[in-house]
């Protein structure tokens, strides 16, 4: 007994020793690998705003000394399931098997795949306080690629966590204190020019100025050869914008086909990107090359494959308003890069400003498309007002203006012939197809439809561009006549029926002659538009009294006169 207590002080005495953060780490690390269960270790540490554990220390089986760097800094949210949050919250150690990971989140399933974890233990390192009362700082996780932990195990890693709590959680209060003014001091100098590039960024209006911007200025600041851009779209996460340093330009091509046609869904399991978009967090690999020999996605090896010498490899969230929009790769394909915590504190707030420039320029992009879709739309609606306006106004079977539409017409043009007096000649002509109702009765409608059509067309032919010609109902025609007085429309009217007569109409392989009988009226500026017109269709009615086949005109005084050859039959 007196042994063990006599070691108890001999272990204090050099755990005091320690002169700094990273010397009690590396204590605890070799104190904790001396135990013959244990493959791997991790210190994970209580963060400044409480609301993490963040990993201080890490210390991996040798297939993977190549991403034991990648995993420094990475933070176990406590409000997600996880073992090292439970331990933290509950004070209480836990070992797990591969049986119990039901229970626990995401990234402990990920550990024991990726990390070929047999068993795992996470206790708690609490520093007893001067009221009696202790405090929580930390875990400690360790585990086991063959066997479990025995009792003998547990008790020394419980001796452990008890001795070191204390020290730790003193370096690393001084270490946070440290850090905190290394990075005033860089963002001080930084200010400026932040200032000046934020300002730059969210000036740009068009998507793809604001991602060539972000990819020159990671590139040119930091020194990477490759800068990609994912945003969340529709439940995955789609390559927007790759950038590439001039001298890996040529990688461009073979990248842009991959681009394309690859998307990340928001599983683990499908890249580290997802990983990184759902855990709010940064990933960084030092050097690609020592761990291309481990277990990844099929994407990720072939983006690696693709990008042919990638170096330093760096994924950061993108955030906007705490909420994570997408994430950035950061990629060196010269040499690794060395990046102090300072630079990496910094990409991380970039990445978080340049998201307002990002969904600025997007909400301009939707406003320019939506305003052209809606000038698009109204160019249509125009369009469909014409054609709604030509419906409404044109007869549907001979293409000529319907009757209201005459009618208009009618009212317009008479009103400015009163308003010019004299001065301004308006005539009209009404126009009926002879015996058309004795042909519809003998050949059918719908070759009665083809003469109604095919004289309409000969009428349009027969008179001048400014006439008005429309079918007036059934198998009557009107044509409106401005600058023209009773004789014109005579000479127009007897061309009209000379050209019908005279032409022999063929339907449905039979010759039919088919005549009409019009009648002539201009207007008189003292009367009213359906005076004129009655005096039109009294002309027509003497053209058909008369033997059809004619043209009659109505005189001023009430006479008629004709022009014309019988009707036969």
């Amino acid at each position: 007994m007196n042994k063990k207590i006599n070691h108890s002080r001999d272990d204090l005495e050099r755990v005091r020793l320690h002169a700094d953060l990273a010397e009690v780490l590396n204590g605890l690390r070799e104190d904790l690998c001396s135990v013959p269960e244990i493959d791997g270790c991790e210190i994970n540490l209580l963060n400044e705003k409480g609301d993490a554990l963040v990993t201080a220390h890490l210390s991996l089986p040798e297939d993977f000394f190549g991403i034991q760097n990648t995993y420094l800094g990475f933070h176990y949210q406590l409000d997600q399931a996880d073992a090292n949050a439970t331990v933290f919250q509950t004070n209480l150690p836990i070992t797990i098997t591969q049986n119990d990971l039901g229970a626990l989140g995401e990234t402990t399933r990920m550990r024991f795949e990726r990390w070929k974890i047999h068993s795992l233990a996470v206790l708690p390192l609490v520093v007893p306080l001067k009221d009696g009362k202790a405090k929580t700082v930390g875990t400690i996780a360790v585990f086991s690629q063959s066997s479990r932990f025995g009792e003998a195990a547990m008790a020394r890693l419980e001796t452990l966590s008890d001795l070191y709590a204390p020290q730790i959680h003193v370096h690393w209060n001084c270490h946070q204190a440290i850090e905190r003014g290394k990075l005033a001091d860089v963002m001080y100098a930084e200010t400026q020019q932040f200032i000046q590039y934020i300002t730059q960024m969210n000036s740009l209006t068009a998507v793809d100025a604001v991602f060539s911007s972000i990819g020159s200025e990671f590139i040119e600041r930091f020194h990477f050869d490759m800068v990609n851009i994912l945003l969340a779209e529709q439940g995955e996460l789609a390559m927007v914008h790759t950038s590439f340093s001039q001298p890996f330009a040529h990688v461009r091509d073979r990248w842009e086909c991959f681009r394309e046609a690859t998307k990340y869904s928001l599983s683990m399991r499908d890249g580290q990107s997802a990983m990184i978009f759902l855990s709010h967090q940064r990933f960084l690999v030092q050097d690609v090359l020592k761990i291309l020999h481990l277990p990844m996605s099929e994407k990720d090896k072939n983006a690696l494959a693709i990008l042919e010498t990638p170096r330093t490899f760096m994924i950061v969230p993108i955030r906007l308003n705490e909420e994570v929009i997408g994430v950035m790769w950061l990629v060196s394909l010269g040499a690794p890069l060395h990046l102090p915590e300072t630079d990496l504190t910094l990409i991380e707030l970039l990445a978080s400003f340049i998201s307002t420039a990002i969904r600025n320029a997007q909400v301009h992009k939707i406003v320019e498309e939506q305003s052209g879709k809606i000038a698009l739309l109204n160019t249509e609606l125009n369009n469909k007002i014409v054609l709604l306006d030509q419906i409404a106004r044109k007869d549907r079977l001979t293409g000529l203006n319907n009757f209201g539409s005459f009618d208009e017409e009618l009212k317009r043009r008479t009103s400015e012939s009163a308003r010019s007096g004299e001065n301004s000649a308006l005539s009209v002509i009404l126009l009926d197809i002879d015996f058309f109702k004795q042909f519809n009765d003998t050949y059918g409608h719908p070759a009665g439809n083809q003469v109604l059509q095919t004289v309409g067309a000969r009428i349009a032919q027969a008179v001048r561009e400014m006439d008005f010609v429309a079918r007036y109902g059934g198998e009557e025609f009107v044509v409106l006549l401005p600058q023209c007085d009773l004789h014109g429309a005579e000479m127009i009217a007897e061309r009209i029926r000379q050209l019908i007569d005279e032409d022999v109409m063929v339907i449905d392989a039979t010759q039919h002659r088919i005549s009409i009988s019009g009648g002539c009226a201009q207007f008189l500026v003292t009367e009213s538009a359906d005076s004129f017109i009655y005096r039109a269709d009294q002309a027509l009615y003497r053209a058909k009294h008369n033997g059809r086949n004619r043209i009659e005109s109505a005189r001023p005084s009430g006479g008629l006169s004709g022009t014309g050859t019988l009707a036969k039959g």
